[in-house]
């Protein structure tokens, strides 16, 4: 299974660890936790695991120590997080050109296959 997995808080320390099946269209694990931390989702493998599934890929948010605990696993970092990273050193509104034209490509992430958004960015920065 592909494992798409992600923390969501209500206040401080009232939160979940969510592992969806894209492919089922389902939640196959949650947890209430107080922190997000390695070892949630270390238990959250684990548990999985131990139901039988097995786990061909990751999409996650990018925590630090992921990879690690996932080494042998492909990973892939969520489209809206990486938006989210983007945006936050872009802002909503840039003025500059070459940010403009950099938000209008990330706005497309999510819809492009590997080869064409590399290949739109590596024309952005030939260009600027």
């Amino acid at each position: 299974m592909v494992a798409v997995m992600d923390c969501v808080f209500f206040g401080r320390t009232r939160g979940y660890l969510v592992v969806r099946d894209p492919h089922r269209r389902e939640n196959v694990y949650w947890s209430e936790i107080n922190r997000e931390t390695l070892d949630e989702y270390r238990f959250a493998r684990d548990t999985l695991e131990s139901l039988g599934f097995v786990i061909q890929a990751v999409v996650a948010d990018g925590k630090p120590g992921l990879k690690h605990l996932y080494e042998r696993t492909p990973m892939q970092m969520c489209h809206f997080h990486q938006k989210l990273i983007i945006t936050r050193y872009l802002t909503t509104r840039p003025k500059l050109v070459a940010s403009i034209e950099l938000r209008k490509l990330v706005h497309n992430l999510c819809d492009a296959d590997e080869k064409s958004f590399t290949n739109k960015l590596a024309n952005w920065y030939e260009v600027e």
